[in-house]
């Protein structure tokens, strides 16, 4: 809820949920585990599976929602922000550094 009340007040949730952009720029920061084949048909890597996915992007919510408001402490629209700071890429790095430090844990 307190992330919800955060992004609230600055656009990136409309009537509780959250938007387009914002949910387009975290599930491209996902194509990591993805890769296409032949078929045509996105595949997830070896060692990903839909459940670790949803865990490391709950895992990683608070720290995309903290480096968002970095921007907008800015000034900067979420429009601006999406469009001139390459979101995706910030997103992939932290949910890649994450994932990375789980699987060190792991093993």
């Amino acid at each position: 809820m307190s992330i919800k009340r955060n992004l609230k007040k600055t656009g990136w949730i409309r009537k509780d949920v959250i938007t387009d952009s914002l949910m387009f720029n975290i599930l491209n920061a996902l194509n990591f585990a993805v890769y296409i084949p032949k078929t045509l048909y996105p595949c997830l890597k070896e060692n990903y599976d839909i459940e670790h996915l949803i865990d490391l992007t709950k895992r990683v919510f608070p720290q995309i929602v903290k480096q968002l408001q970095t921007y907008e402490k800015e000034g900067l629209k979420v429009s601006e922000i999406s469009r001139e700071k390459n979101i995706y890429q910030e997103i992939q790095n932290i949910m890649l550094t994450a994932d990375l430090e789980h699987n060190l844990m792991q093993g």
